[in-house]
């Protein structure tokens, strides 16, 4: 997600060249929109997860359901939170 790598961004003491390589690292990826279907797939995993007391940050529960309107596989090492979706 695009907020996290900004936010690491920020955190640097060295912005311009940190911003530099964000930049050029996402050019080749693709936005995606949280679009009326993923906001639905959000609001419906989110009340399951909280129903079943396993609740998970709203970036993972973005990233997830945006992959899922997408029909997309979704690669991480952040098995965690998305082995409940």
């Amino acid at each position: 997600m695009k907020l996290e790598l900004f936010y690491g961004g920020m955190k640097s003491d060295n912005l311009d060249q940190v911003w530099a390589e964000v930049k050029r690292f996402l050019e080749v990826f693709i936005s995606l929109p949280l679009d009326d279907i993923s906001a639905l797939n959000a609001g419906r995993i989110h009340s399951q997860l909280a129903n079943a007391g396993t609740p998970i940050s709203y970036n993972d529960l973005l990233v997830a359901s945006i992959a899922l309107s997408h029909d997309l596989i979704l690669v991480t090492h952040n098995t965690k939170e998305f082995v409940q979706i």
